[in-house]
């Protein structure tokens, strides 16, 4: 007999509580339960029930615990990638840098990322940063891409702007490849050539649109290709972002892609077409770059000129939302020293001095009265334009 106190009301009417007896041979669990669905109360037992005498479900046992103290290694995927960290790294050092990928897929962050590693390589350099859609908001977040803050001068947004700052790239380096040419020829060192930067973003849409219909044999195409071969020679570095490394759409033939580094950056996927164009083996690199998404990571191709294509993983560059490039104005000691000296007084005295003797006041009276001589560049630079002038007036009094 086992005693069974129910408490609450349950199927018993107005009884509060109440103790029912059950006669079992072998209690079972099923019989305890039909007592609690006749009764609908809960119940505790009065009596003590061997654990012997209850199903196995409902024994509690004390478990013996046995110390383990190591886990086994971490399996490794079948398909073997690096996250290669030091290639991103030299992507962005590259001479020439082409990024190809998706909307969304992270252009922008790299492209940030290999601007602002060039300012810090050059800071006396110049960057021109083309894009037909500058300005457009970020489709996720809403932001807009200022180009972290580079001076509207900087930046070329029509297709007219985009065609006039290649050009002048491409009159820049003749101009520097014929001075030292002329150099060559005679004696002294190469010049100093001033760092420039020349980013493209859109590049299949602007090509399209500057090749007057040509295709890859278009005036604007043929300009990419110059400054791609010599510039780099010559201090001139390009930057190209687009979606694709089809030659009919962008113009860069394969020859001339091995002047460049490219990398394409893929996000939840990853565009077989284009992997295709980098020669080797697709279906590894593909195999390569998805084991990189199933991890977590950005999977990206990267090639640095001929060099056999590889699969590699792109860093977090989240920060480069934080990046402002700081315009300075360079300083000019020369122009400096001449707003210090030229003033008022300097001007009176110097026009006195020309009206006296303008031929014989020069070297004996008007270089001294500044501290140079005629061998100096200031004099070149600004004196002798005002003595020149100065001269000019008085001799037609």
């Amino acid at each position: 007999m086992v005693s069974i106190r129910l408490i609450g009301c349950g199927t018993l009417g107005l009884l509060s509580a109440a103790t029912i007896g059950i006669s079992l041979n072998r209690p079972t669990l099923s019989n305890y339960l039909l007592c609690i669905a006749l009764t609908g109360g809960t119940i505790t037992l009065a009596a003590s029930i061997k654990s012997s005498d209850l199903p196995s479900a409902a024994r509690t046992k004390q478990a013996k615990v046995f110390v383990l103290r190591h886990l086994p290694e971490p399996l490794k995927p079948l398909v073997k990638y690096e996250p290669r960290a030091e290639e991103f790294k030299r992507a962005i050092q590259s001479p020439h840098c082409w990024i190809v990928g998706s909307t969304n897929s992270g252009k922008s962050f790299a492209s940030r990322e290999i601007v602002a590693e060039w300012i810090r390589r050059n800071p006396d350099g110049i960057v021109q940063w083309c894009d037909i859609n500058h300005g457009k908001p970020d489709r996720e977040t809403g932001e807009i891409d200022r180009k972290m803050g580079l001076p509207r001068e900087c930046i070329r947004c029509s297709l007219d702007d985009i065609r006039a700052a290649v050009v002048t790239e491409v009159d820049e380096l003749t101009r520097r490849k014929e001075t030292c040419q002329a150099l060559a020829f005679g004696s002294g060192k190469a010049p100093y050539m001033q760092p420039r930067l020349l980013a493209i973003e859109e590049l299949d849409s602007t090509t399209q649109s500057l090749n007057e219909g040509k295709g890859k044999n278009g005036p604007f195409s043929q300009n990419l290709r110059e400054l791609l071969k010599q510039g780099h020679g010559y201090g001139i570095t390009l930057l190209l972002i687009g979606q694709t490394l089809a030659v009919e759409e962008t113009g860069i033939s394969l020859a001339t892609q091995d002047q460049l580094a490219k990398l394409m950056i893929g996000k939840n996927t990853i565009n077989a077409t284009q992997v295709k164009r980098f020669g080797g083996n697709t279906d590894e690199l593909m195999a390569s770059c998805e084991q990189a998404i199933v991890d977590g990571k950005r999977p990206a191709i990267a090639q640095f000129g001929a060099d056999p294509p590889i699969a590699i993983t792109i860093p977090d560059l989240s920060h480069t939302r934080d990046y402002q490039i700081a315009y300075i104005a360079a300083r000019d000691p020369d122009q400096e020293w001449w707003d210090l000296v030229w003033t008022t007084e300097k001007e009176v005295w110097m026009r006195e001095v020309v009206r006296a003797s303008p031929k014989a006041m020069l070297k004996d009276v008007i270089l001294p009265g500044f501290g140079i001589d005629i061998r100096d560049s200031r004099y070149t630079r600004f004196i002798k334009p005002i003595y020149d002038q100065f001269k000019q007036e008085y001799q037609t009094l």
